[in-house]
Formats: C-alpha cells, structure tokens, sequence
C-alpha cells in the first residue's frame, strides 16, 4: 500500500505547466485496508480519518490509518510517509 501511495504522490506532485507558469499539487491521501470486520461505511470513515490526519501533517502526505481492533496507544501511533 506505501508503495502504490509513494507512487501516486510522486507522480500527482510533479509540475504542470498552466498558462505560462507551472502548477504543483501536494496531495494529503488517506489509505485503510479492508478487513473482514469492515463495512463500506467504516472502511471509508478509517480512509477519510488518515486523510485528515494526513492534512494535518503537512503537504504530500500518505497516512495509513490503524486498524480498528488495535489498542489505543497503537492507533495514536499512525503510519505517516513525507
């Protein structure tokens, strides 16, 4: 999942020329991973939870959010790529 994410920011981040400048984007992107507990409703609540974490962390952030059977000291302690 880091893999894919890392490739999306690298690639969603690289310049694009606009008018006679260029642009850049910083994507924040939130991931979950399904598992056999979720419904469609959590697994997007947990993606969109990393999202806004990710936000919150700065530009062109990935964050994996914690599963949701984890303790709560394990799910303060989510995975962030710069």
């Amino acid at each position: 999942v880091f893999r894919i994410g890392q490739r999306i920011l690298d690639r969603v981040s690289l310049p694009v020329a606009v008018g006679q400048g260029e642009a850049v984007v910083t994507p924040s992107i939130g991931a979950a991973v399904f598992i056999t507990s979720d419904s469609e409703q959590s697994l997007c609540e947990r993606a969109d939870a990393a999202m806004y974490q990710a936000k919150r962390q700065g530009k062109a952030q990935l964050v994996m959010s914690a599963r949701p059977d984890t303790s709560d000291n394990e799910r303060s302690q989510i995975i962030a790529i710069n």
